[in-house]
């Protein structure tokens, strides 16, 4: 008997785990014959019929959410069925070399991009950046050569900011050096880019690099920066401007704007950092006269850190894999697995701040949070432990 199998991809919506966990007790499947991946469903089936019932049942629960399903990845296909598509672990393998000279990591990347235009709707340059968290040291002209390669990645695939940002970081925070303009040029574009494909969080990763590393971006990008829709990336923009990193920047579209915004509307956010953190003053009032903005004021509830450790960006969901921030938190409690990674600083670092928790029970989830949450806004102090 054939044995059928869906693959469907929603999309993406706010808290979409809490939805989509009342839908898979709705969907009313065995967890021996499927499960969810974050928003992919696979789900196998005894027959095609069987297999359409299912779809369409899926279907309906996700409708009444008011999630729209991915067309192009939404399948019922024959199995047996390759689990993957070859290209992980073509690039596994080509990443064990990449360090070896700069004409390798030349040939590592080639073969990414290669692999890119092949398989368009995989976050294939994605994984080619995370495969380079290496414990080994590496030579300044193959990380030249490597950087290069990875700015063009985060222009040419959506998505993989993130990932190259944290990479750089990493290396930045053990002792390598980077190249101060080509990330400045990359950020500029992706903020060009944002105009005509909407990458805002591409952008809000690349002014999070930005800020922490104090890189300066041109009067293009600042300008650019003035009339960008997204609140998130407005706040990011604001401060990079209050430390002098965006010259060309304006904020009185901002600041115009919400002075008729609503605290309880839409822009809740950005109206309240704004006045907040003191990058709006004309807005401070607007906020002090609503009834909770103005508690949390006095309480210092704040959403937006101006300062976080160094190593945040890394242990942010996203940003180094998963594996490498297993390695470093092993280590700072004294369970590395290898020496090399006990020289890393961003061991060290983590495990400074890891001796001051109480990490007796603690899930790996709950330790990172711990470790994200200890520098807090009221409790500002300068970084020179890590020095």
């Amino acid at each position: 008997m054939r044995v059928f199998a869906i693959l469907r991809k929603p999309s993406p919506v706010a808290d979409s785990s809490k939805i989509l966990s009342q839908v898979d007790k709705e969907l009313r499947v065995s967890p021996k014959r499927g499960f969810r991946w974050f928003d992919d469903y696979e789900i196998s089936c005894s027959s095609r019929q069987e297999a359409e019932e299912i779809l369409g049942r899926l279907s309906r629960l996700l409708g009444s959410f008011r999630l729209r399903p991915n067309p192009a990845k939404t399948q019922i296909i024959d199995l047996p069925y390759a689990a993957g598509d070859g290209w992980l672990d073509e690039l596994r393998s080509l990443s064990k070399s990449a360090f070896r000279s700069p004409a390798q990591m030349v040939s590592y990347f080639d073969h990414a991009f290669r692999l890119r235009t092949v398989h368009t709707e995989q976050p294939v340059l994605m994984y080619a950046i995370a495969a380079l968290f290496k414990v080994r040291p590496h030579s300044t002209e193959i990380r030249r050569v490597a950087e290069s390669a990875i700015t063009q990645a985060v222009l040419a695939e959506p998505g993989c900011a993130q990932k190259a940002f944290a990479l750089l970081t990493f290396w930045e925070l053990n002792g390598a050096s980077f190249d101060r303009d080509l990330l400045a040029e990359t950020v500029d574009h992706l903020i060009q880019l944002h105009e005509y494909r909407g990458v805002s969080s591409d952008v809000a990763w690349g002014l999070a690099f930005c800020i922490q590393h104090s890189v300066r971006l041109s009067r293009k990008a600042g300008r650019n920066l003035s009339r960008l829709e997204d609140d998130a990336v407005a706040i990011e923009a604001l401060h990079a401007a209050s430390i002098g990193l965006v010259p060309g920047f304006s904020s009185k579209a901002i600041v115009h704007d919400l002075k008729t915004a609503s605290c309880d509307g839409e822009h809740w956010l950005l109206l309240y950092e704004s006045a907040r953190q003191g990058f709006a003053p004309l807005l401070q009032p607007v906020v002090a006269a609503h009834a909770l903005f103005n508690d949390m004021l006095q309480k210092n509830v704040s959403f937006y850190r101006l300062r976080l450790p160094p190593y945040a960006t890394l242990l942010q969901p996203g940003g180094a894999p998963e594996w490498v921030v297993l390695e470093w938190i092993k280590a700072a409690t004294g369970k590395p697995k290898t020496e090399a990674l006990m020289e890393q600083k961003v061991a060290r670092m983590i495990g400074i701040d890891v001796a001051s928790l109480d990490i007796r029970g603690k899930a790996f989830d709950d330790l990172i949070r711990e470790l994200l949450d200890r520098l807090t806004e009221h409790k500002m102090q300068e970084l020179e432990p890590y020095a």
